[in-house]
């Protein structure tokens, strides 16, 4: 038996065992984690037959999508966008359309994203139900969860007021890294982290205060991650993690701020075309991560770090010292030759 899963190039191979009796069958067991299998993934298998004699048959490709049905979902969609909900009438099913629909406007206006041809959007009640669904695939996300390649996006929302602030802030962060992935292609995973990241943070329709509380708290503590570190991951911690969604939206700002949606632009074609994290804004920008980092905390932050911001710039001020002590005397033995 063959296995393939979603648009993967590579194929799991499995031998059958088969059955005695007059009735022969063939049965495979496969564990969904060891296939790599994520949740609403097209599993496509096809069986080649081996026979005593050598030759052999293969069966036509059959798919199946590997989806959560333990619960009975309702659906309503539109022209580009399906949500499937589990609690709530078909009051809240057009809610969420509706904040999907207006969220990737907004995305594709601020960010000059390209247009999305479809995207599926799967809305469980808690999280837990949300993460037990994603265990099943052996990963463990928590809160929400976007699968690019499968232009689908997992959230946990409950109904009333509580589940709408969630959903009008997880949404449309998520929808980034759908459009985000529409615009890179198979380059998409070389972004990094800081700006995919920055990106879909800077869209959430409800900001997170704890962003704004944690890197004020970090930048008076002079306890500030280096945009450096955040370019391949972000960290385990909870603290640190909150950190650096805060850092990588501030940071990320300050360039839209300074260089506008032009220049982000030119920072996914550098990164399009497969240019490293420090490279694509050597290349944009015309200097180092670091010094841009220094900027961005002299701009942006309360309590900048002057010694941090000047050090890229101390070689051209002793340039510049030297030059005028070498004036200064220049012009005082002129001024003594003359007197004489």
């Amino acid at each position: 038996m063959f296995i393939r899963v979603g648009s993967s190039e590579f194929t799991n191979v499995s031998l059958a065992v088969l059955s005695d009796g007059s009735a022969n069958s063939a049965e495979v067991i496969e564990e969904v984690q060891a296939l790599g299998v994520e949740p609403f993934s097209t599993i496509t298998y096809w069986w080649q037959i081996d026979f005593a004699d050598g030759n052999n048959y293969v069966t036509v490709p059959a798919s199946f999508v590997y989806e959560d049905n333990r619960f009975d979902w309702h659906s309503l969609s539109n022209s580009n966008i399906t949500v499937h909900w589990i609690e709530g009438d078909i009051t809240r099913g057009q809610d969420i359309l509706n904040l999907a629909n207006d969220s990737l406007l907004k995305i594709q206006r601020d960010l000059a994203l390209p247009a999305l041809d479809t995207v599926t959007i799967y809305i469980y009640p808690t999280v837990g139900q949300l993460q037990s669904s994603i265990r099943m695939g052996g990963a463990t996300w928590v809160g929400g969860h976007a699968q690019p390649e499968l232009r689908t996006i997992l959230l946990a929302a409950p109904t009333g007021v509580e589940g709408q602030i969630s959903l009008e802030r997880d949404l449309p962060h998520e929808l980034v890294h759908i459009l985000l992935y529409e615009r890179m292609g198979d380059q998409y995973h070389n972004l990094p982290t800081w700006l995919n990241e920055g990106l879909a943070t800077l869209q959430e329709g409800v900001p997170n205060p704890a962003y704004i509380f944690e890197l004020d708290r970090a930048a008076r503590e002079n306890s500030l991650i280096s945009m450096h570190s955040l370019c391949a991951s972000f960290p385990i911690s909870e603290e640190d993690a909150l950190l650096a969604y805060a850092q990588s939206a501030s940071f990320t700002q300050y360039l839209l701020d300074i260089y506008g949606v032009g220049g982000v632009a030119l920072l996914l074609d550098a990164y399009q075309e497969g240019t490293s994290c420090e490279g694509g804004v050597q290349r944009v920008y015309q200097r180092p991560i670091s010094q841009l980092e220094n900027e961005w905390r002299w701009t942006s932050l309360s309590n900048p770090n002057l010694l941090d911001f000047i050090r890229p710039l101390l070689p051209w001020l002793l340039l510049g010292l030297s030059v005028l002590v070498v004036f200064s005397i220049i012009i005082l033995l002129s001024r003594r030759q003359h007197k004489e």
